[in-house]
This record gives C-alpha cells, structure tokens and sequence, in this order.
C-alpha cells in the first residue's frame, strides 16, 4: 500500500460512522460531477467533428 492510501485509510480511521457516511456522499457527488463533466465534454468534442465534416447537427444552432 501507497504513502497516499495509508494516510487516507488513518484519517477515516477517526470519523464516526456518520462522519464517513457523510465523506463517502460528498466523494460519489463529486464523482457524478464528473462523469456529467466528461459527457459534456465528449458531446461538444463530437459536435465541433461535426463541424468540421458537414452542416451543424439538428438542434446546435
């Protein structure tokens, strides 16, 4: 195990089960935020190929 993992895996060792509850909410937000992020930027990345090979799509004007 990694310096990182070990010191992440001490501090949870210290919150309360509502405190980590609380930790592992905020990090699968975060997560969703960017997984929606990387969607976004997959879409406009395919847009700007359409750009660039024909008539913009239906709907990105």
């Amino acid at each position: 195990m990694d310096e990182e993992t070990t010191a992440w895996l001490a501090w949870a060792d210290g919150l309360s089960a509502d405190e980590l509850a609380a930790e592992l909410a905020l990090l699968a937000a975060h997560e969703a935020r960017l997984v929606q992020d990387l969607e976004d930027v997959t879409w406009t990345r395919e847009v700007f190929r359409g750009f660039a090979t024909g008539p913009p799509p239906p709907g990105a004007d």
